[in-house]
């Protein structure tokens, strides 16, 4: 008999495969830092070579003779030069006349004559006003009639003492009334100057506040008056550049009024103090108007050309920034070495600097990545090739 029975299957446990899981954050940043790493160093053994080559032992000396000329590093030089610090600055002033005042009437009383017309010009003394005078020329004629009476009473008294018929006491009093007499002939004929306004000096009148006919006060405005021969321009000068500055050096001005001419002239004066605000002192310049194109009150911008010390001037290129600090490599034979140096001003496309460099130096312009202190160098363009 035939038992039947069901085929038995070998039961297996399904199981998930494992699934990768994605890269941490962590992960990238180690990568990034490792490449970071790899490259800094590369670049420091590709600027750095000479040093590199020291420090295991492979300086140049090591190297077979017929290489040498081989490792020797290809640069392009430029010969020192030398330049003045000479520094152009510019600033804004005002300008006066070289003398300018206001007439002032020194009496009051009613304008006879009046020569007043803006930019007419005077000579020194002459006529610019008159005022009413006839009191003036009344006290005068009183002052001289009493002097003559003083003085003829001091003759009669002198001959009288001679004689004995008058005493000492009566001619000293007549000579006192006699002295007293000339004083006020003295203050009557001021007086009567005072109704006479003149120039006061060589100069052109400004616009006049009177005219004939009017009445003034005394010490009234009556018109400016100046000497418009030269015009002075004064600014403020900051302090450090005092040292660059003297009386006499050469300027040049230019003003709204004339835009298109320069005026030469010099320093004048520098003031003897600094304000301690603002930390300037003043300057004046003269500027000479012989075309009278130049007016009192107006502005100029004055340009100086201040001078300064002589310092070795480089290219820009040659300049390397090291440790906070500027260098250039001066090539000595066929060798380099480090110059540390300060910057003291730019001009175009080079530098004006302080350190222990000598006009006529070469230094390298191109090539200087690979530069370290000793290390051989071939020129291959520029000076001394």
């Amino acid at each position: 008999m035939r038992v039947l029975t069901e085929p038995q299957t070998e039961q297996t446990e399904l199981r998930p495969e494992p699934v990768s899981k994605p890269a941490g954050p962590w992960a990238l940043w180690r990568q990034l830092l490792l490449a970071a790493l790899i490259a800094g160093l590369a670049y420091f053994l590709w600027t750095n070579e000479g040093k590199v080559r020291d420090f295991f032992g492979l300086a140049a000396e090591e190297v077979p003779r017929s290489n040498r000329a081989a490792t020797a590093t290809p640069v392009i030089a430029a010969k020192v030069g030398e330049a003045e610090d000479q520094l152009t600055y510019e600033l804004v002033g005002t300008g006066r006349a070289l003398r300018s005042v206001m007439l002032r009437s020194k009496g009051a009383g009613l304008v006879t004559s009046a020569s007043f017309s803006a930019g007419a010009e005077f000579a020194s003394g002459d006529v610019l006003m008159t005022l009413d005078d006839h009191d003036q020329r009344n006290a005068l004629a009183l002052a001289e009639a009493r002097l003559a009476e003083a003085q003829r009473v001091l003759e009669r008294q002198e001959k009288l003492v001679s004689t004995g018929a008058s005493t000492g006491a009566r001619v000293d009093e007549a000579r006192t009334a006699a002295e007293i007499a000339v004083l006020e002939v003295e203050a009557a004929r001021r007086a009567l100057d005072d109704r006479t306004m003149r120039a006061p000096f060589d100069g052109v009148t400004g616009l006049a506040q009177v005219d004939t006919g009017d009445r003034v006060e005394s010490d009234a405005s009556i018109a400016s008056f100046d000497d418009n021969s030269a015009v002075l321009v004064e600014f403020e000068l900051p302090e450090a550049l005092l040292s660059r500055i003297r009386s006499g050096m050469a300027v040049s001005a230019s003003t709204p009024s004339w835009p298109d001419r320069r005026f030469n002239g010099e320093v004048s004066a520098i003031d003897t103090r600094v304000d301690p605000e603002s930390r300037t002192a003043r300057v004046r310049i003269l500027l000479p108007n012989d075309e009278g194109l130049l007016r009192p009150g107006g502005s100029f911008t004055v340009r100086l050309q201040l001078p300064g010390e002589t310092y070795p001037t480089v290219p820009e290129l040659a300049l390397q920034f090291s440790q906070g600090g500027l260098r250039v490599w001066r090539i000595e034979g066929d060798q380099v070495q480090p110059v540390d140096l300060r910057m003291v001003r730019r001009r175009a496309e080079s530098v004006l600097v302080d350190g222990e460099l000598t006009p006529g130096d070469t230094i390298v312009i191109e090539g200087t990545q690979r530069l370290s202190a000793g290390r051989k160098v071939r020129i291959v363009a520029g000076t001394d090739k």
